[in-house]
């Protein structure tokens, strides 16, 4: 019998994940984007923040660490929440609660008066795993404790782009039942997956019929084991229909607002024959489906808003002026680009450098400090621009990666947490734990930091100045812990090769990295 609890994998701890999609300012700036906004907040009271299935808790720990405010969660994997609780007090965030309860418990914890009203309930890929009674658990945790005016992020599997490779799974699933007797997830999961490999390569008519299936099974022979069973071998795997969503979060008195991922302009990537059919949509709910149907969606990530009020052009435009932006990493980076691709659900838009680079050297002047969108419209750079195009192409850089929403005037409260956060983080690199992510408190979120770089800044923490002290600190923890280094081509370096080339490494990394996320406030905290 496979090992689960109400459908889910309870015996195989999901995989350290951080979710840039949850960062509270990333979530605000979409918002405005489309004329509304987080409730306002009266006098002192703090954000208040609620992740429903926060997996190992990296997400919700960086948040919290990064953005002022109360940071509640969930999760029923006593592992899990252990893992969250623990980085927590490691860290010295006194700001998270990190519940391990089903989402059942979660609602009874709450009608009996335990919770607070949030601001902003997130739910990434959830809505998916779970069956119809805990999604009405779900409801009533959305119907009780979200302020009015409050936001819900939902994300989830969709249709149809799922549609073809539901009966493969569906395959890997039966197989785990009729042969995996006594087995673990992990095992069940391995052997499922190169069955339904095998099979797709033995001529079967649906694999033949339908390639894409079986080159996704090959794409996921590499994952790792505990991200296959957690996404692919629950029991409850659905993927929805946006409609069939919409109306269950309007059961829920919370209407739609925006998709995370169509902040860029559809007449950017669409067959303009499309364009006309969903213009003339009946309502949202049918123009969203059209939508979903024209780019073959598999992976919604919404945005919905109880009581739902939109803001004046006046305010709308007012609080985005007020917005801040910065890199989301050195010049250095950008400059080794060979071009600049924005992602959407149909391939990737080319943007050309003359329209991008003026705006990028200008959030690089003064140290990469953030910049204000009122600043950015009135800089020269920007002068040939309209603020309509600006906003927009801030939204897609955003979107992409390329820029992040930033803070100024950050207090020491939270840069002195993100310093502790980041030590424990560091800390994890030396044995080869955790994500490649630091917490930073100007941008609000986390940025990324490769182990190796994880452990130049620890040297560093610990009091070694120079980049050939932090290369010589690197090369002794991959020494003890049979750590391979490579070098460019991913050949195994010769002993004697591998202290230079770790040092030319250090050496660039203290030259843009390491001031770059000086600027963001995301190095850790010092020894004493």
């Amino acid at each position: 019998m496979r090992i689960h609890t109400e459908g889910y994998v309870t015996d195989l701890a999901y995989i350290v994940h951080f979710q840039r999609e949850l960062t509270p300012d990333f979530i605000r700036f979409c918002l405005l984007m489309n004329g509304a906004d987080l409730p306002e907040r009266a006098g002192d009271e703090p954000f208040r923040y609620l992740e429903l299935g926060y997996g190992q808790g990296l997400s919700l720990n960086i948040h919290a660490a990064a953005v002022p405010g109360e940071f509640w969660g969930t999760d029923f994997m006593q592992e899990h929440a252990d893992n969250a609780q623990g980085m927590a007090t490691a860290a010295g965030l006194g700001n998270v609660h990190a519940l391990n309860m089903s989402f059942a418990d979660l609602d009874a914890y709450g009608a009996a008066g335990n919770l607070p009203a949030f601001d902003l309930i997130t739910l990434h890929g959830v809505w998916s795993w779970i069956n119809t009674e805990n999604r009405g658990y779900i409801q009533n945790i959305i119907r009780r404790h979200l302020k009015p005016g409050g936001v819900v992020y939902v994300s989830y599997n969709a249709l149809p782009g799922w549609a073809s490779f539901m009966p493969a799974r569906e395959l890997m699933i039966r197989y785990a039942d009729a042969t995996g007797a006594g087995l673990d997830s992990g095992t069940q999961t391995r052997q499922a997956f190169a069955f339904a490999k095998s099979y797709a390569e033995s001529g079967a008519a649906f694999f033949a019929e339908h390639p894409h299936v079986k080159e996704k099974l090959e794409s996921l022979q590499g994952e790792p084991v505990q991200y296959l069973a957690h996404e692919y071998m629950n029991r409850n795997w659905q993927p929805f229909y946006f409609e069939d969503v919409a109306k269950e979060m309007e059961a829920a008195q919370c209407g739609f607002v925006t998709s995370l991922h169509s902040q860029v302009r559809p007449e950017a990537y669409l067959p303009p024959e499309t364009l006309p059919i969903l213009d003339a949509a009946p309502n949202m709910l049918m123009r969203e489906t059209l939508y979903d149907f024209a780019v073959n969606r598999t992976f919604r990530a919404d945005l919905y808003m109880k009581d739902l009020r939109l803001l004046s052009p006046v305010e709308r435009t007012e609080r985005l002026d007020g917005l801040c932006f910065a890199l989301s990493n050195p010049m250095a980076f950008f400059n080794n680009l060979e071009r600049f691709s924005i992602p959407t659900q149909l391939g990737s838009i080319i943007l050309r450098e003359e329209t991008i680079v003026p705006l990028l050297v200008t959030l690089a002047e003064k140290s990469g400090t953030p910049k204000s969108l009122d600043f950015l419209k009135n800089h020269r750079r920007m002068a040939g621009m309209k603020d309509d195009q600006l906003l927009y192409l801030l939204a897609m850089l955003t979107c992409a990666g390329y820029i992040h929403v930033a803070r100024e005037g950050v207090g020491e409260e939270t840069r002195a947490a993100c310093a502790r956060l980041n030590r424990v983080l560091c800390e994890q690199a030396k044995a080869g734990e955790g994500q490649p992510f630091l917490a930073s408190p100007v941008a609000g979120t986390g940025i990324a930091a490769t182990r190796m770089e994880r452990l130049f800044l620890l040297a560093w923490a610990n009091g070694a100045t120079e980049p050939e002290d932090w290369a010589d600190f690197v090369c002794k923890i991959y020494a003890d812990t049979g750590t391979v280094i490579t070098d460019n081509s991913g050949d195994p370096l010769w002993p004697e090769n591998v202290l230079p080339h770790v040092a030319r490494i250090a050496a660039d990394f203290a030259r843009d990295q390491f001031r770059y996320l000086r600027t963001m406030g995301a190095l850790p905290a010092r020894e004493g």
